[in-house]
């Protein structure tokens, strides 16, 4: 008599990459609470919940606006997402849990400008978000918006760098500001090239990484707070800059010709992945899911989401 076979030979059949999510995809968060991902939109007034695990489209939740930049702050366990037109400038808050909205800061008028990427301070957990020619100063317990700091020309994206306990905002001057958390004002300025972009601090190898109109990413040393290199040169310039631990790796989004580079933070040695083994068209932004350690980016051409390994 034949011997039964007693292992289990069944397969698991991953959901192949990219797939569809929403229309005009721009930035994206992780929410560790729930392993969920949420994708804002440049064009739809909605805020997408997105299941990395079914590859699926959970919800959608609607804004007031289109909705722009978004953070996860843990100690509260929300998510605020920054929602702007031409009129009004609003953070609204979400909790990912009820997939609900649960508050709205109404920012002044004149805050203007669209905010890519908010900044987290660790020492005062408070947000600090860009807009144009100010960044405000989010309380997220409280969710009330403390004020401005001045002294900005027109900047987009911020993060914070925790070995000097400063928040780099980028600026259309071409330069950086450097705000210390503490007295609430900028304390310098460092001269980069024109235009800006994005920004990202490597934490590993204690270096903040900036985007301009160039080809390269520019590297600065927050201890002399002077650049002090370049990576060498991508395929495009790189609107979207993300910083995955787990490589010790900044991930660069060249939206214009369907690529996203990744730069070895210790030799500063650079891969490009491409759409053909992606499917990338228009990738912006950029997380890591901290349930299964992935990269996610959305891409804005196609209204899809790409995984890296």
């Amino acid at each position: 008599m034949p011997k039964r076979c007693s292992k289990d030979f069944r397969i698991t059949i991953e959901t192949p990459y990219p797939v569809p999510i929403a229309n005009g995809p721009y930035q994206i968060e992780d929410s560790p609470v729930n392993g969920l991902l949420y994708v804002t939109s440049s064009t739809n007034k909605r805020l997408y919940v997105f299941d990395p695990v079914t590859a699926l489209l959970v919800t959608s939740i609607v804004t007031n606006n289109e909705t722009w930049g978004i953070i996860y702050v843990p100690s509260v366990q929300l998510l605020f997402v920054y929602t702007h037109n031409l009129v009004t400038n609003r953070i609204q808050v979400v909790n990912p849990l009820t997939a609900t909205i649960v508050g709205t800061i109404v920012l002044p008028n004149s805050a203007g400008g669209v905010s890519n990427k908010f900044a987290l301070c660790s020492s005062n957990n408070i947000i600090y978000a860009p807009f144009g020619s100010t960044v405000r100063r989010i309380n997220p317990a409280t969710q009330t918006d403390l004020g401005a700091i001045a002294g900005l020309v027109a900047s987009t994206s911020a993060c914070y760098v925790s070995s000097t306990d400063r928040i780099y905002a980028t600026d259309g001057d071409g330069s950086v500001k450097v705000i210390d958390p503490g007295s609430n004002t900028v304390v310098n300025t460092i001269a980069c090239a024109a235009g800006a972009t994005n920004i990202a601090y490597a934490s590993l190898t204690d270096q903040v990484f900036r985007s301009s109109n160039s080809a390269s990413l520019e590297i600065i040393d927050p201890v002399t707070e002077t650049v002090i290199g370049t990576t060498a040169a991508l395929s495009d310039r790189a609107f979207e800059v993300y910083f995955r631990a787990s490589d010790n790796a900044i991930y660069g989004s060249l939206t214009n010709v369907n690529k996203v580079a990744r730069i070895n933070c210790s030799d500063l040695s650079v891969t490009e992945l491409t759409a053909a083994q992606y499917g990338f068209n228009g990738p912006r932004g950029i997380v890591e899911n901290a349930a299964d350690g992935k990269l996610y980016v959305v891409d804005n051409g196609n209204g899809q989401m790409s995984r890296v390994p």
